[in-house]
């Protein structure tokens, strides 16, 4: 079937651009040439069934092209078009669009059909229609949705990649954004990240770029695609674009999801951006997810998903080693600590959102890239104090806490954290909120103590298990359990210096820590007694025959 798809898609191409022959009858009297009147009728005829039939026949042929077929693909480039006899407009040479087979790799070059392919898709969406409005972006959808899988190096080649071609559609694509719905935008941006990752310069990496003119189109070309995924976010975020916006995002799943979409875009593009403009893109897309990072109505819905986005990025570019690299990770830190700031003033209802979302983001930061910025850098100094005030507020603290222990485990300002931690820990401040920040803090110190080196371990033990001590002390018996597991926990670390420790320890502490162990160990044999006096929970039927 695929010869007569493309069959009929050439003759209705042939009918669509072709002059209309009815306009070329004026004056004359209709009698005068009964072939051109019916010539201008049978045109009409055929067009208002193409009109109807077109589009799925594209949309079949590029669901062909999507599971790569061969026999698609030759059909495409014409192998098979005078063997199967095809051939109704007798236009093989006069206008190239069907080739012979020449032994070109036509998955590299553009294949034959093409033009005639884009040409349809492109003239549909570039010409108003006169359907209503639902019914157009439905159509237009469907359109853009077949052009994204014709738009692939194995059918278009390089041939989208023409300067008149490229800029037409570019320009197509842009208006789109504009104007469509969000389904539609969210194809317009997958069919730009597309034509980023295959653009030739994205798959050579400009290593020898013949000269500086062909090095400007290729970074032109790249801007303005990437250009049309920022557009996009442009028109959904407050405040990263000087033109109101008018979705509500806490509300439209839809918006979410094409925020996302574009997100995830940008940094795809990011990781096959020729080196020698990468860094341009690395400041742009630090300045979306920071101005995202502190804007309210993104807190709800938008900052959790693209925190995960953010770290791949921060993975992707720590490590490259670039001065600029790194003087860009250093100032979104200092944005990121301004948005912290600014969110603890708690003038709307989404500061304390925002605060918990930038002390998340920040960490991320930290834990990837606290090498390239630079771990005696004063900002992080600064982020630590910030840390442990927070860890101290009852909205805060078990935020704070996760946040500390994910630094502290990639080895982030170990020696401050520990004290911020320990000095939490131990102190008496009687806030409601503040005892799960407190148990999760001893966990993460335990945890750490089992990872510090050998020679510092008895001086991390000695010191956390003065902490707990003084927690259980101030705590009360409420707390002596979960000391005692903790306290446990040290010992496994490092039995000799847990004993060590504990022999040292003389009058209320060591009867202290020996309350804290028995109401522990209390408590294992409860369980234990409880497991073996538990009765079976089904009865069986033993008496069968009464």
């Amino acid at each position: 079937l695929v010869p007569l798809w493309l069959a009929s898609l050439r003759e209705y191409s042939r009918l669509r651009f072709e002059p209309d022959i009815s306009a070329s009858l004026g004056g004359a009297s209709v009698s005068d040439d009964l072939d051109t009147v019916y010539a201008a009728l049978n045109r009409e005829t055929l067009l208002g069934f193409y009109s109807d039939a077109w589009l799925s026949l594209v949309d079949a042929i590029a669901s062909l092209i999507d599971e790569d077929s061969e026999v698609v693909f030759e059909a495409l480039d014409g192998k098979n078009a005078e063997a199967n006899g095809h051939d109704h407009d007798g236009v093989n040479g006069g206008r190239g669009i069907v080739r012979k087979s020449t032994g070109i790799n036509y998955r590299e070059e553009p294949v034959a059909f093409f033009f005639v392919l884009f040409g349809l898709a492109f003239e549909s969406l570039a010409v108003r229609s006169t359907d209503d409005e639902a019914t157009t972006r439905q159509r237009n959808l469907e359109i853009l949705q077949a052009l994204k899988k014709i738009l692939r190096p194995s059918v278009s080649g390089n041939a989208v990649y023409q300067e008149v071609v490229f800029s037409e559609t570019v320009d197509l694509l842009s208006r789109m954004v504009l104007t469509e719905s969000f389904g539609v935008q969210s194809v317009v941006v997958e069919i730009a990240r597309n034509l980023c990752l295959v653009h030739p310069s994205s798959r050579q990496g400009l290593q020898t770029p013949i000269n500086g003119e062909a090095l400007s189109d290729d970074i032109e070309q790249l801007f303005e695609l990437t250009r049309i995924i920022v557009l996009v976010l442009g028109g959904l975020i407050p405040s990263l674009s000087q033109t109101p916006v008018s979705v509500h995002l806490e509300t439209s799943e839809e918006a979410t999801a094409l925020v996302r979409t574009a997100l995830q875009a940008l940094v795809e593009v990011s990781e096959v951006f020729p080196s020698i403009i990468k860094t341009d893109l690395h400041a742009t897309i630090l300045h979306i997810f920071v101005t995202i990072l502190g804007t309210g109505a993104c807190q709800a819905t938008i900052v959790p998903q693209a925190l995960p986005i953010f770290r791949r990025f921060l993975t992707s570019v720590a490590g490259d080693g670039r001065s600029e690299t790194q003087s860009q990770l250093r100032n979104a830190l200092a944005r990121m600590l301004l948005v912290l700031r600014n969110a603890q003033k708690r003038e709307t209802s989404a500061s304390l959102q925002c605060e918990k979302s930038t002390l998340l983001a920040i960490t991320v930061l930290l834990s990837i890239t606290v090498r390239d910025i630079g771990e005696d850098d004063p900002l992080i100094d600064r982020f630590i104090g910030e840390l442990g005030e927070s860890l101290g507020a009852s909205m805060t603290s078990r935020v704070a806490a996760g946040c500390i222990r994910t630094l502290l485990l990639a080895g982030v300002a170990s020696a401050p954290l520990v004290a911020a931690s320990t000095s939490f820990l131990a102190e008496s401040v009687d806030l409601e909120g503040l005892e799960e920040g407190r148990t999760l803090t001893a966990q993460t110190l335990t945890t750490f103590a089992s990872r510090v080196p050998t020679t510092q371990r008895p001086a991390a033990v000695a010191l956390l298990t003065n902490a707990l001590l003084e927690r259980a002390s101030k705590g009360g018996s409420g707390t002596y359990q979960e000391t005692g597991a903790r306290m446990l926990d040290l010992a496994a670390a490092d039995n000799p210096s847990f004993r060590a420790i504990v022999s040292a320890i003389s009058g209320e502490r060591k009867a202290l820590l020996e309350r804290v162990l028995k109401a522990r160990a209390g408590v294992q044999r409860g369980r234990s007694n409880m497991d073996s006096d538990r009765e079976p929970t089904i009865a069986l039927k033993m008496n069968f025959g009464g």
